[in-house]
């Protein structure tokens, strides 16, 4: 599959079954510059977690490759439609006294007939489509990564991660990144809770390659 000159993959064991298709999907793509992966990302993960990782988060250099996999889900359902019903005017004038007869029941006779009560043609069914269990793997080269707000970012990255959407949390082997104005060498980064700024975990492994002066 090319979408806009980039070649993608794809393979997928979905089950059918009454009104439902379900099952694994997973989607790579190789040698793509994260300045493109913002046009590129799937439309039915836009809004997710893992789109304001993958898209926001990351920034610069590029993705030697990149994969997406998840549990889809596709089902028809009832319309989830809230109405408002504004309430009007009951008379454009005042009240007379068969106006208000009318309003408590009493309707005297009349030269006109009431209009029956309008009964709305029920919503048809529509197909509604989930993603669960969502796992974003990556190998990056000099890249930009916001991990964990309010720490530093890491800049120049090389390295691979996965980030957990259900379990809120990101794994990173560094090969080699600039973090707080040091160089790191091969370390190891864990992170979870990442969605909220400022609360979670973090454990941190650092083999720093930068003069003392400079820790």
């Amino acid at each position: 599959l090319s979408l806009g000159g980039v070649t993608f993959a794809f393979n997928a064991d979905l089950t059918r079954a009454e009104e439902k298709v379900y099952g694994p999907v997973r989607v790579w793509t190789k040698n793509v510059e994260h300045a493109r992966i913002g046009e590129l990302w799937p439309k039915f993960l836009e809004g997710e977690d893992a789109e304001k990782w993958v898209v926001d988060r990351m920034a610069d250099g590029r993705f030697e490759e990149v994969s997406v996999a998840l549990d889809l889900i596709v089902e028809k359902k009832k319309p989830d439609v809230t109405e408002t019903i504004e309430e009007e005017e009951l008379f454009d004038t005042e009240d007379s006294e068969q106006d208000r007869l009318e309003i408590f029941g009493v309707v005297p006779e009349t030269d006109f007939a009431l209009e029956p009560e309008f009964t709305p043609e029920p919503e048809p069914d529509v197909w509604v489509m989930d993603a669960q269990n969502i796992l974003v793997d990556f190998k990056a080269s000099d890249m930009t990564l916001d991990y964990h707000p309010p720490l530093p970012k890491a800049y120049k990255l090389y390295g691979s991660g996965q980030l957990d959407i259900e379990k809120d949390t990101l794994s990173i082997d560094i090969e080699e990144a600039e973090i707080a104005g040091m160089t790191v060498g091969t370390s190891k980064l864990f992170f979870d809770a990442l969605i909220e700024e400022g609360v979670g975990d973090a454990d941190l492994k650092f083999k720093v390659k930068s003069s003392i002066t400079d820790v």
